[in-house]
């Protein structure tokens, strides 16, 4: 892979922030690299990890309430609903009982 030139090489960062999962945070020190900037810190936060939302993938809210109905769908969080800012839960056991096969 070519080395970066020009203005994408005098990107600096100061910190990598990144989700839990094993390709960003590839993705991320591959960039990383080719900027000559291994040595930076990485923080990595569950926040930042993708979600599947299943039948509700892709709609947006007045949809939602369409399909739905407006009892089905929460009102957002104020800023101040820290309620909501708490990590998954943790998994205990053998991954396979989780898995339908």
């Amino acid at each position: 892979m070519p080395r970066l030139t020009g203005a994408r090489a005098a990107c600096r960062f100061d910190v990598m922030y990144t989700s839990r999962l094993q390709r960003a945070i590839r993705t991320g020190v591959t960039v990383l690299g080719e900027l000559g900037q291994l040595w930076i810190p990485i923080e990595q936060t569950w926040r930042l990890n993708e979600r599947h939302y299943g039948a509700l993938q892709g709609l947006d809210k007045k949809e939602t309430v369409e399909k739905h109905g407006a009892e089905q769908v929460p009102p957002p969080p104020s800023r101040t609903d820290w309620t909501r800012l708490v990590p998954p839960p943790v998994l205990t056991g053998h991954v396979s009982s989780l898995l339908p096969y």
